[in-house]
């Protein structure tokens, strides 16, 4: 007679196989989940964004170690002692530069001049300092006041202090308290001064260019 194993039995076995199995599996999703619950908690301490005043930290980092030959006053004090081209005369120290400022033509002024750099020492590299209306405005009623020279060999340098962002943007020009002697003969100008106001012209019209191009390209 053959015998035939406990139904009771292969019941047990099947149950317990298959209770098994399923702690197994809640272990596996139980590690799955702290994997998951972990990386949701990174995700909500990582900080996405940042103050702003930071991204503008990050631009005049740029704007001071980019090594231009161009200088745009940024927040802050810009300490510049300004310089008379060779051929240029006094009252044309400047040269208009025609640039884009959201969508629109603006006019600044440009001269060249030297920096005073953040260990308060002079860089004696000729820059090209650009500056709007304002600036220009207050170094002309700096000259037209007859109390600082500004462009000779004895006269005084400016500091440009901008206030504020955007439309709140605010600037004032003051001379300096004590004349910033400087010998001309040391200083190189590789170019006349109109040529470097063409070369910034054009360099905006460029990247103008270049805007418009993108905005095209799919």
């Amino acid at each position: 007679m053959t015998e035939h194993p406990d139904l009771d039995q292969m019941q047990d076995y099947m149950d317990n196989e298959f209770q098994n199995d399923l702690e197994e599996a809640m272990a596996t999703l139980d590690r799955v989940g702290d994997i998951l619950t972990g990386g949701s908690d990174m995700t909500s301490k990582r900080e996405y964004t940042v103050d702003k005043s930071k991204w503008q930290e990050k631009l005049d980092e740029i704007d001071k170690s980019d090594g231009g030959i161009y200088v745009f006053p940024q927040v802050g004090r810009t300490r510049v002692r300004l310089l008379l081209a060779p051929e240029s005369e006094p009252e044309t120290f400047y040269h208009p530069v025609i640039r884009m400022f959201r969508g629109k033509e603006k006019t600044q002024y440009m001269a060249p001049c030297i920096v005073l750099g953040e260990n308060d020492k002079w860089n004696m590299e000729v820059k090209y300092i650009n500056m709007n209306k304002t600036v220009f405005k207050g170094v002309l009623t700096i000259l037209a006041g007859g109390d600082y020279d500004l462009l000779s060999p004895t006269g005084h340098a400016i500091e440009i202090v901008r206030t504020g962002e955007g439309f709140n943007t605010q600037y004032s020009v003051v001379p300096s308290k004590d004349p910033i002697p400087v010998e001309y003969d040391q200083f190189v100008f590789e170019k006349a001064l109109s040529e470097y106001a063409a070369d910034l012209e054009s360099s905006d019209r460029k990247d103008k260019q270049e805007e418009v191009k993108d905005d095209f390209s799919f």
